[in-house]
Order: C-alpha cells, then sequence, then structure tokens
C-alpha cells in the first residue's frame, strides 16, 4: 500500500522533474521497502532541480558511532560550516582473506554503525564494495595484483560453473556484504549500493575480462541479494563510462546511473558533457549521480549547463586523501549554503518517522 502510494504521488508531481527525463516512480525491485521507496521518492523529487550534498569516508578513527564526529565528515563541516547529507562507506573489509581478522570485522562494524547513524539523523548511507579477491589467494582487489578472473567460475560454454569451489566462494562474498543490507533492513533503514564501480576502466579484477564478464557477474550479485537472500532495501547503482555505452548490465538491475570524475583542483565545471552522455545512454530514463569526485561542482553551473546530478561525493579526507582540500573553503561555503545544494540538516525529515507520501510532499516543499 504504501508502495502504491509513494508510486502515485511521484507520478502526480512528475511535473516538477526534469523535462527532458522520463524517470519510473518505481525502484527496480518490485519487493522494494517501504523505507527504499521513501528514499528514492525524496530521489526522485529532487532530481533536476536539487544536488544533494556528499562525502566519503575512509579511516574509520574514533566517531564511535556519530556520523557528525567522524573525521571525514568533520573536514567537510570546518569547510563549509554543514554536514554533507549523503555519506559514503567502503565494506572492502566485509570479505576477503582477511574479512575475520578483527580489525576488518572492527572496520565492517563502525561502517554499519555510522551507516545506522546517518539513517537516524535524516542521512543518506551510500555503499561502496572494494571487492577483495574472491579466491583468497591474495588480499588484492586491483587487476595487477591478482590472477583471479570471474571466467575461472564459468563453464567452457560462459554460463556459471556452480559446482566449481570459486562461484562458491563469489557467492559466499555476495552474501556476506547481503547480511550488511539485511541488519539495517530488519532495523528498517534503506540505503544506496554502487556495486563493481569503475569497471570499464580495467583496473579493479571484475572488469578485466570485459562488459560482457562484469554484466553477468552484476546481475548475479544482484539476484544473489535480492531474489535469494531477500534484500530489498537497496537502492541499485549503476557506475558507467559516459563514452562506452556497452558496460550496462541492463536497466531492470538498477535505478541510477552514475559514473566518477576527478577533475583538476579547484575545477568546479559541472561536467555537463558526462551527464548529456550518460543520459543518452539511459534514454532519461534513470537518474544521473557523480558518484565520486574530486572538487565539487558548482551549483550555479550544474543549472546553467542542465546538468544537476542527483548527488557528488568527494573522496576521503583521511588516508592522506585530503579530497575536502582540493576545493576551496570560499567555494565549500558557497555551495553548502546554496538553497539548491541539500546538506544534512536540509533533510525534510528523519525517514523512519513519516510516510511515503509526506517524504515527497516535503521534499519539494524545500
Amino acid at each position: 500500500m504504501n508502495r502504491l502510494l509513494t508510486s502515485v504521488v511521484a507520478l502526480c508531481l512528475f511535473g516538477f522533474c526534469n523535462a527532458q527525463f522520463n524517470l519510473s516512480p518505481h525502484l527496480v525491485d518490485a519487493q522494494a521497502t517501504d523505507a527504499a521507496c521513501r528514499m528514492y521518492a525524496f530521489l526522485y523529487n529532487n532530481f533536476g532541480k536539487k544536488t544533494i550534498s556528499g562525502m566519503m569516508t575512509g579511516d574509520m578513527g574514533s566517531a564511535n558511532g556519530d556520523i557528525k564526529q567522524h573525521a571525514d565528515i568533520q573536514a567537510v563541516y570546518k569547510a563549509s560550516g554543514k554536514y554533507p547529507a549523503l555519506i559514503g562507506f567502503d565494506l572492502m573489509n566485509a570479505t576477503g582473506k582477511s574479512a575475520k581478522d578483527a580489525w576488518s570485522q572492527e572496520y565492517t562494524r563502525a561502517c554499519i554503525s555510522l551507516a545506522k547513524d546517518t539513517y537516524r539523523c535524516g542521512g543518506i548511507p551510500a555503499f561502496t564494495w572494494h571487492w577483495r579477491d574472491p579466491s583468497q589467494a591474495t588480499m588484492a582487489f586491483y587487476t595487477q595484483d591478482t590472477a583471479m578472473k570471474i571466467s575461472d567460475a564459468m563453464n567452457a560454454d560462459g554460463s556459471w560453473n556452480t559446482s566449481s569451489d570459486l562461484y562458491h566462494k563469489i557467492i559466499s562474498d555476495i552474501d556476506a556484504v547481503a547480511d550488511c543490507f539485511l541488519e539495517l533492513q530488519e532495523a528498517g533503514m534503506a540505503c544506496v549500493f554502487r556495486p563493481l564501480h569503475e569497471a570499464s576502466g580495467g583496473w579493479f579484477w571484475w572488469g578485466r575480462e570485459g562488459a560482457e564478464k562484469y554484466e553477468m557477474l552484476y546481475r548475479l550479485l544482484y539476484d544473489e541479494m535480492v531474489r535469494v537472500k531477500g534484500v530489498h532495501n537497496v537502492i541499485w547503482v549503476a557506475n558507467a563510462d559516459p563514452d562506452d555505452g556497452s558496460w550496462n548490465p541492463g536497466e531492470a538491475y538498477f535505478d541510477i546511473i552514475s559514473t566518477d570524475i576527478y577533475n583538476p583542483d579547484y575545477d568546479y565545471s559541472s561536467n555537463s558533457t558526462a551527464f548529456d552522455k550518460l543520459k543518452a545512454l539511459t534514454s532519461g530514463k534513470k537518474m544521473i549521480a557523480l558518484a565520486e569526485n574530486g572538487p565539487i561542482p558548482d551549483m550555479q553551473q550544474e543549472v546553467d549547463d542542465e546538468a544537476v546530478w542527483s548527488w557528488w561525493m568527494p573522496w576521503y579526507q583521511t588516508w592522506n586523501g585530503n579530497f575536502v582540500n582540493k576545493t576551496s573553503t570560499e567555494q565549500w561555503r558557497k555551495c553548502m549554503n546554496d538553497s539548491r545544494v541539500i546538506t544534512l540538516d536540509d533533510m525534510p525529515v528523519c525517514w523512519g518517522k513519516t510516510s511515503a507520501s509526506e517524504t515527497t510532499q516535503n521534499a519539494l516543499m524545500k
């Protein structure tokens, strides 16, 4: 009932969205939770008008479950006077050769704890997964550091070899990550998930054998998480190469299309060329996000170029990333105080204390 209500309200308000798009008010997961529908409605109704501010986290440090005290988020606050509304987390230590080590487990637990606090504060938890070698021969996710290939888990005809050791290890890894999302689902929370990112670059093992193998792995991951494990609280984000449409798992497998762009320091371009190419690749059927970036785009340029990203997310400041410093303090303050940029204190409600229709209505009142 709530899912239907979300869809009806979103359709009624579609005229507010960018007229060049033909977005679906439905998530691709037909069994999506009400929490996921509320979050998607918020994204849907702001797309084309406002951009959600984001920030990636690296070192878990000593935030002790308080997202506002995390070093990466504090860096944004000190530069801008505002907290970002979307917070990135990495499940890279949830699987792999050392996943059971104390440090790896503590890292993953800290990610989940902070994701919960982000959601409680009205923010959007956004997950990436640097998938470490599932064969466990190495700790690597970079192609150059592991010999692992997707085809090693396949038969000669290109189908999955479901009796192979590697296939079972791949499934085991997916299940471990699915359990992280199920914990959030059981707590009534939703999130964003961008798996198998930057595949077309070939620097990660999931991209070394080309688009066809990548697509098969993406679909296996989706099917195992959604149809087998019952993960229904995720908004699925595909990461694409704007110049190569072959890296596409199929529109039934993702809700939002994204790309990663690292401009030179203090370059606040809208990146409209990439935006337009992603719109063309998806025939205007998907929202578009800047999933990773260096300097943050200038909001006025986004509007002028008709390239208003759903969100942007600079990489982390910790671990010597220093990505907050690639945008000047002046630009941070200008951007985060722009009424068209959504910060944490702009979020309309705490996700767990409102109906789907109220979320949609409040989003448009901002």
